[in-house]
This record gives C-alpha cells, structure tokens and sequence, in this order.
C-alpha cells in the first residue's frame, strides 16, 4: 500500500518496524522471566534443579537426559574398588588390594603393562585411570627410550617395568614375593581408540621365548575378542552388579604369540 502511494522502501521499512512495537508489548520480557522463575519452583519440588533458568524453555521436550562420568557433577578422583580374576571360565572373588596377588598373575601384567603412561620429572603422567592401576599394584617403570638395543631382549626395550623389589605383608601377613630378575619389556604400545573400544601393548617378559599381548578396555569388546570357552557363563549378570552400583569396569586380555614370531612381523601387526 504504501508503495502504491508513492512510498520509498526506507519508509515502508521504518513503518514495518513502528508496527512490530505495538504487537511486541514491552512487558513480555518481564513476562517470560516470570515464568521461567515460577517453572523453576515447580521443578524445585520434584528435585530437578536448574543451574540456568534461561534454557528451561529449551527443555520442554526432552524425555532422556543422560550424563557422562567426565567428573562434571562428581569429584575427578578416581578410586580403585578392586580386581576380579577368571580362572577355568570362572570368575573368583574381587580382591581389593591387588598388591596381595602373586606378582605372576596375567591380571597383574595387564595392570602393570596395558597403559600408555610416562615419567615427567619422576612422576607418573597419563590417563588418571592407567594411573591408578599402575599405582595399585606398586610396580616399578623405568624408561629408555635412546638406549639402543637391549642385549636381554636383542631388541629396542623403551619400557621396563618390575615388581617392587620389597616383599609385602598382606593384612593376614601372608608374605608374597617377587622374583628378583622378573622384568616385562613394553616394546609397542597401541594407545586407546574409541572405534575399536579398547587399547592393546605388545611385550616380553625377560627370558620368555615369546611376546605376549594385553588388550584393556570396554568389558563386551574384550568378551568377544576372546574364546568362547573362557568367558564366563555369569559373565552378562555380573558385569550388570557392577555398573549398576555406578562403577567404572574395565576388561583385560592377554595372549602369547607364537614362539617363531619375530619382532619385525608383530611390530608391523594393525591394532584393528
């Protein structure tokens, strides 16, 4: 209309927003903070509490909210609740001191080799979680990364690590102790990916004639890499016990490769 009588496109522009002022009222600011502070109090007695009032509105259709154990809502502390060993396809009771597990069961190499961690300035530097594993168990790294070849392992050994070489008492004063000359080599490690769920390390224990492999990670992704006859057949319920009491399970594997592999054809192995 107003073009047709003559009108530029400034004033018919200028008039457009003259009448957005009288179909926005000055008071529905107001308004909708209002209701967002009464929402909020109807959300306060259900015990949902909202950091931001603002984005109550944005909210209106959610029906799932799921949080991740990033440490957001929760300390970032992380606390070793045990370890639980298989044997025969069974599992045995959850220890909750692994220092009191013979220094040559397969869960205490997982636990003291499966890590991506280093040394920086004499401290243990890595995933919290690799972290605290490696600390339960109170073994010893030790890194050498332009040492050359090892003449133990003929081999590049960038890793070392050992048991304590201490004997410990247990609370029962059951006295466990290591062998003195027990030493694995951490020669390849393949770091965590979340495509594949879990994180694998090749190495060597000293004198073995073969290397062994541990994997770690997600509990089904390392179920189903494994035989069918080792798993448990309680394997599903008891994995269930655990996360619902809202704990963090993580699995662990090993393997030895054939005693003929050579160190040129296992480095060159994919981790897919």
């Amino acid at each position: 209309m107003w073009i047709y009588n003559g009108g530029t496109w400034e004033e018919c522009l200028l008039n457009s927003l003259d009448i957005l002022t009288f179909v926005v009222p000055p008071i529905l600011p107001a308004a909708l903070t209002a209701n967002n502070a009464f929402a909020q109090k109807r959300l306060e007695k259900k015990e949902v509490f909202a950091l931001h009032s603002k984005h109550i509105p944005l909210c209106g259709g959610i029906d799932v909210v799921a949080f991740d154990k990033t440490g957001t809502l929760t300390e970032g502390n992380l606390d070793l609740a045990g370890v639980c060993e298989t044997r025969g396809a069974q599992f045995k009771d959850m220890v909750s001191d692994p220092t009191t597990l013979p220094s040559d069961c397969p869960l205490v190499y997982a636990m003291a080799t499966c890590h991506s961690l280093i040394k920086l300035n004499g401290e243990l530097t890595g995933n919290p979680l690799d972290v605290k594993l490696f600390e339960a168990i109170e073994w010893e790294m030790k890194e050498q990364f332009n040492a050359g070849v090892n003449p133990d392992y003929g081999i590049p050994t960038p890793t070392l690590v050992s048991p304590p070489k201490r004997s410990r008492n247990s609370a029962n004063s059951v006295v466990f102790s290591s062998p003195s000359n027990l030493e694995i080599a951490c020669l390849k490690t393949y770091p965590f990916d979340s495509a594949v769920q879990r994180m694998t390390v090749v190495t060597k224990k000293k004198g073995a004639p073969h290397f062994d492999v541990f994997v770690k990670g997600a509990p089904e992704k390392v179920a189903s890499l494994c035989q069918a006859e080792t798993i448990p057949s309680d394997f599903t319920s008891i994995l269930q016990i655990y996360t619902k009491q809202g704990l963090r399970v993580i699995a662990a594997a090993t393997k030895s490769l054939n005693a003929n592999a050579r160190w040129k054809d296992v480095d060159e192995m994919s981790h897919g």
